[in-house]
């Protein structure tokens, strides 16, 4: 599994212009852990819980109350997708907790792909 995360400065409005930041991910499966993704069907898993920033809000304003929490979720089925996953955020700071949160969250995924790939065996034994 190979991460690139990468950040980019962007303005909305036309006469005042809101600046915003963008965490753009873009993750690239090995072929095993895309079989193992498809086997298991495992894309709908929830990679990481989030919550958008005030400028998507602003944005949305009462067509927020349309969107369910968990439709901000990030999920396996969005990174195994071959474009990049963006996620913006007010300010600095909050780019770096985003990715912080992101990093711990895809080094997680790796262990439960991983965890996914081998089957169980059975056992037997005393206590």
């Amino acid at each position: 599994m190979r991460v690139s995360i990468q950040h980019r400065d962007a303005a909305d409005g036309l006469i005042f212009k809101k600046r915003y930041h963008e965490v753009c991910t873009t993750v690239d499966f090995s072929e095993e852990e895309l079989a193992v993704i498809k086997q298991g069907k495992l894309g709908k898993t929830i990679v990481l819980e989030r919550v958008p920033c005030n400028r998507v809000r602003e944005r949305l304003g009462n067509l927020m109350d349309n969107y369910e929490p968990s439709f901000w979720f990030l999920r396996i089925e969005d990174l195994v997708k071959k474009r990049p996953e963006v996620w913006a955020c007010d300010n600095p700071a909050q780019v770096n907790g985003y990715e912080e949160e992101l990093t711990a969250a895809l080094k997680q995924l790796k262990v439960y792909i991983e965890g996914n790939s081998v089957k169980p065996e059975s056992k037997t034994f005393e206590i």
